[in-house]
């Protein structure tokens, strides 16, 4: 196989659903290879995602993008390099709870160094909660929702286990709440110190709640005509995601 091919195929690897299963799984693979294949792809998507995410914050905080980035990166790395021995052989039976737990393990921290670096860029304490709040917030919840953010989303359970789509995947429902969030809560937050106490506090709990739109996908699939455990569903979800970001950012 030609460097080109070679190339070629790790490039699709990334884009593919094999790439994503190896990266969120690559602490139960047998073979070395496909461990050392999976964290790399892991590392990949984890960048990728922080990139993003630290874009849309500097967007929405009006500070360069990349101080956000740098400043995720200021945890100590024991924290990551102690994950596996902690949390994955408890849920290696359960993919979707063991990347719940994975994001919280190696985002919350992060977020909240992060959101601490900006209150002191500031020089103020509600733009450090501005920032902190929308993006710990759904990774939190989603914690306390493994239920419902597991691998039994993925299937119709009735006399016998039917594959139904792909579920509730965390990953997309977590990460389209944080964005949501640092449109809308961060905004909120922002209006301690301007607006009456009672409205800035009525004003988060509306923004919050639609932050959870995204945390509830079981609550919001008894009331809707097609169920979002499918491909469809997730779709659905998906496009109502971006259709909120585009209404927020008129």
């Amino acid at each position: 196989m030609t460097i080109e091919n070679t190339l070629l195929t790790n490039i699709k690897l990334i884009f593919s659903k094999k790439g994503y299963n190896l990266a969120f799984n690559y602490h139960i693979q047998t073979n070395r290879k496909d461990q050392l294949k999976g964290a790399l792809l892991f590392a990949i998507y984890f960048t990728i995602s922080l990139l993003i995410i630290s874009f849309i914050a500097g967007d929405v905080m009006n500070i360069n993008f990349l101080l956000i980035f740098f400043s995720f990166c200021t945890v100590p790395l024991s924290i990551v390099m102690n994950f596996d021995g902690k949390f994955t052989d408890k849920y290696e039976d359960d993919g979707y709870n063991a990347e719940v737990v994975g994001l919280n393990y190696y985002l919350v921290p992060l977020f909240v160094m992060a959101g601490i670096v900006a209150g002191i860029y500031f020089q103020n304490v509600v733009d450090g909660l501005a920032m902190i709040l929308p993006l710990v917030f759904p990774l939190i919840l989603m914690l306390h929702r493994m239920e419902t953010f597991s691998d039994k989303s993925r299937y119709e359970y009735s006399e016998m286990k039917m594959p139904i789509g792909p579920g509730y995947v965390p990953i997309i429902y977590g990460t389209i709440s944080i964005i949501i969030g640092i449109c809308i809560t961060s905004s909120t937050v922002r209006m301690i110190g301007h607006y009456p106490l009672g409205v800035v506090i009525i004003s988060i709990c509306i923004a919050l709640g639609i932050q959870s739109l995204f945390l509830f996908p079981d609550k919001i699939n008894k009331v809707l005509p097609f169920d979002l455990r499918t491909k469809n569903g997730l779709i659905f979800m998906i496009i109502l995601g971006v259709i909120l970001y585009v209404m927020v950012n008129i």
